[in-house]
């Protein structure tokens, strides 16, 4: 018999930066990514990506790993899919809001708010950045991940507004 999608279950301290996964988290369940952050000591931390998100949050947040325990894996075995639509594009300019994913055609990378400021995180090796990513960067607020079926994973990126789009009147 075949499971569509692969899928393992799994404790969170097994997973490698970067697997793609389920998690509950107070009785909500979120698809995530494990993360690492080398300024910290490689210390690992939770990338939660929705389709909801906790009260006060208007995007993906990095939360701390300790309080959780099992979880369902899809491991790396995912693909990001980026938009071909020139007005979901800003090209070199940050937009101000709104959590962006940002590539320089090498490697995606999430810019999230952060303690007041920015990070970037290179999601090809689950890495928080610890400068803006080199290159020429594209910025979108609108892409999905894709499992290696085929099937979409949902998360709250696909509804990601760009607030400073032109208002119909």
């Amino acid at each position: 018999m075949n499971i569509s999608p692969a899928i393992t279950t799994a404790k969170l301290k097994n997973l490698s930066r970067g697997d793609l996964f389920i998690i509950d988290v107070k009785k909500i369940s979120y698809a995530a990514i494990i993360i690492v952050d080398p300024k910290l000591g490689g210390k690992r931390s939770i990338l939660l990506l929705g389709p909801t998100l906790p009260e006060n949050c208007e995007g993906p947040i990095l939360i701390d790993e300790e309080e959780f325990a099992s979880v369902l894996s899809f491991g790396k075995k995912f693909t990001i899919r980026l938009p071909v639509t020139p007005a979901e594009w800003h090209i070199n300019e940050r937009p101000s809001s709104n959590v962006y994913v940002a590539t320089n055609g090498n490697d995606i990378y999430f810019r999230l708010p952060h303690d007041k400021s920015e990070i970037f995180v290179n999601l090809g090796i689950g890495e928080v950045c610890s400068e803006l990513p080199p290159g020429i960067l594209g910025y979108t607020a609108h892409w999905e991940f894709v499992l290696d079926d085929g099937m979409v994973f949902e998360t709250i990126v696909k509804s990601i507004e760009i607030s400073n789009k032109p208002q119909m009147s």
